[in-house]
């Protein structure tokens, strides 16, 4: 079998997309480990939730009280390597 792909998913909302994902890859259907969600909308508790509930990593980092979308990416981007070395 050849090795998972680690994924990291960025969710703004309820979570459907994400769920889906975690589905397909809890059924084997997507050979694919989701290590970290990462949300730049605090509202966005619903993907947070599925996330916490299927035993993965979340966190929320608001772009509003970042300069910029690029530093919002790129700090996301860093606490997601830091956590999940290559």
């Amino acid at each position: 079998m050849k090795q998972k792909i680690r994924l990291a998913v960025l969710a703004s909302g309820g979570g459907t997309n994400l769920q889906s994902i975690i589905d397909q890859t809890q059924s084997g259907e997507l050979n694919a480990e989701i290590t970290l969600v990462i949300s730049n909308n605090p509202g966005a508790g619903g993907a947070l939730k599925r996330a916490e509930e299927a035993g993965i990593k979340n966190l929320c980092i608001n772009h509003r009280d970042l300069l910029s979308a690029r530093a919002s990416i790129s700090r996301s981007w860093k606490h997601w390597s830091r956590r999940n070395p290559i």
